[in-house]
């Protein structure tokens, strides 16, 4: 038996929104991770500042798996500033 146009419809758009909310959901968007308000982190930041203590065999090395290594306020955000 075929199908009639509504059921068409109806399996489309269920499919497309099926696939908008399952690639919405995987992109979702991490929570930001605030440099804490200390003396070891002077104001303003400075990615170059990162790595007077992040290095390897610094004060407090990165973790191997870490991400960018050079790109720091891409995840890292000041908690001076406003929050989102």
């Amino acid at each position: 038996m075929a199908m009639t146009t509504l059921q068409k419809n109806v399996v489309f758009f269920g499919g497309a929104l099926l696939m908008v909310g399952s690639l919405t959901y995987l992109s979702g968007a991490r929570p930001a991770r605030y440099v804490p308000v200390d003396e070891h982190h002077p104001r303003p930041l400075a990615v170059e500042l990162c790595r007077d203590c992040h290095a390897p065999g610094k004060m407090a090395p990165q973790a191997a798996k870490h991400p960018p290594k050079e790109k720091c306020m891409l995840c890292h955000r000041d908690a001076t500033k406003n929050k989102p």
